[in-house]
This record gives structure tokens, sequence and C-alpha cells, in this order.
């Protein structure tokens, strides 16, 4: 699947980046001052967010805080999820 990316701007410094992309092996990251919501949409995934393993599936919703490490990993052909990244002040 190709990727497409979204931005949405609030202001000079807040915006919302969303986008869809096919799930493979495991890329450990962090966002520094980001938080980054996963709904998953087809397949099954192992997402490790700070050393804990969640096993999710399509409709699974999982958030992880600004400076939390995580990753995924594809347990099946053809995952993809759907990916949020926002700032916010109020969470």
């Amino acid at each position: 699947m190709e990727e497409k990316r979204y931005q949405y701007y609030f202001d000079d410094e807040h915006y919302l980046l969303s986008y869809v992309h096919d799930v493979y092996s495991y890329r450990y990251h962090w966002h520094d001052d980001m938080y980054e919501l996963h709904i998953i949409l087809t397949g099954s995934m192992e997402f490790v967010r700070e050393g804990q393993k969640y096993f999710l599936q399509p409709n699974d919703v999982i958030i992880v805080s600004p400076g939390m490490g995580h990753a995924t990993f594809a347990l099946e052909p053809q995952t993809a999820t759907l990916v949020l990244r926002f700032f916010c002040e109020c969470l």
C-alpha cells in the first residue's frame, strides 16, 4: 500500500499528522513531544510500548504518550494501521 500523509495545522506550532501504512518488522522509536494514536485497520500485529506487549486486531486502538518508546510487528500479511500523531497540552 502506498503511504499517504495528511497534515492539518492549527497554528505554527500545533498540527495533526495522519497516515495509513503497512506494518512489517520492528522499528523501535519515540516522539519527544507528540502523542501517537494507532487504529488497526487490517491484519494483526504485536505492539510493544515501553517493554509491554499488546496483540492487536482490526478496530483496536492504542495510544502512545510523548517520549514513550514503541514498536510494531505484523503477525500476518497485509497488516495496516491508521496513525494519528498530534501535540496536545490538555492530556
